[in-house]
């Protein structure tokens, strides 16, 4: 029985989670994060990692954070008091972030492992109380429950990599899949997004796999968004004819003719802001890796599984 997780394991279930999620160490600062938490920060991996994010939070809370964690990792606080709320600050743009950290033991170091919530959007969704016919009252309890279950997903997600009964796993099962359906039903009632402009609605698929294609654009039509279909060496110059006009693309990361990895610095660099989703199959993560080390980009497994699409959307929608 495995008494604690090891790095490994909190990596696997966050990697490409739609939840925020981090790994802090009191020498080395931001060791792990998840695209999630970068997409709804607009943030780069490197302006994350180690202390470099601790510049964009507001002065006024910098001594604060830096106290809790000194005082975790030297053992005077059992936990540090959450959710801690962040103001976080790039440029013009920012956002404020509510986190949940918790000090762990992770193989034999202790870490502060934490979840994250973006609250920038919460004000909005007041605004829009008349629509609702909900009062504030009912409003913030929405936001505090939803809150909650994002912590009880994290923890959930956790305790399902642990070794144990195989009654204890079905237990877990039943929480994870009821906080799912939660969570659905809170996003049910927040107000529906306007109308999506031509660019926001539409997608470019660049794969030469027909049935990967036909799979992919009956989902994402399914979701009302509109599709153009590209294959064979075309895809370069066609996909920068369509670049002011599309929100985002789908490629394959073998299309025969085409240096995938050039494809996509390509059409960066004449758009950096565009959602590249690289598709592949397990068989490929290798080159998958050599990618991502690059590129901001987002990955979607082969075969490709409706519900793994419609995290992804979500998770562009945050960004």
């Amino acid at each position: 029985m495995k008494n604690s997780l090891e790095l490994s394991d909190f990596k696997k279930i966050f990697d490409n989670a739609d939840m925020g999620a981090y790994i802090y160490t009191k020498d080395e600062g931001v060791i792990y994060v998840n695209k999630s938490l970068l997409s709804f920060l607009n943030f780069k991996h490197q302006d994350f990692i180690g202390f470099n994010f601790i510049r964009y939070i507001d002065e006024t809370e910098k001594a604060e954070v830096i106290k809790y964690a000194n005082l975790a990792f030297a053992g005077e606080m059992d936990d540090i008091p959450y959710p801690v709320e962040i103001k976080i600050r790039k440029g013009e743009s920012g956002g404020k972030i509510r986190f949940y950290p918790e000090v762990m033991i992770i193989g034999n170091n202790k870490y502060i492992v934490g979840f994250a919530v973006n609250i920038t959007g919460e004000e909005k969704i007041k605004k829009k109380d008349k629509m609702l016919g909900l009062n504030d009252d009912m409003l913030n309890l929405l936001e505090k429950f939803n809150n909650m279950l994002t912590g009880i997903l994290g923890y959930a997600s956790l305790l399902k990599l642990k070794e144990r009964r195989k009654e204890d796993s079905e237990i877990i099962k039943k929480i994870y899949d009821t906080t799912i359906k939660a969570s659905k039903i809170i996003g049910s009632i927040v107000p529906p997004q306007d109308v999506l402009s031509e660019e926001e609605n539409r997608f470019l698929i660049a794969d030469e796999d027909s049935i990967s294609v036909a799979i992919l654009r009956e989902i994402l039509e399914k979701q009302k968004y509109s599709i153009i279909v590209l294959s064979g060496k075309e895809i370069i110059p066609e996909t920068i004819k369509y670049l002011d006009t599309i929100r985002g693309v789908f490629v394959d990361i073998y299309i025969p003719g085409v240096n995938t990895f050039g494809y996509i610095s390509d059409i960066l660099n004449k758009k950096s802001d565009l959602n590249v989703v690289l598709m592949a199959h397990e068989r490929e993560l290798r080159e998958v890796q050599d990618i991502l080390d690059v590129h901001d980009v987002y990955f979607l497994q082969k075969p490709i599984v409706e519900d793994n699409v419609f995290n992804l959307i979500k998770l562009m929608e945050r960004s």
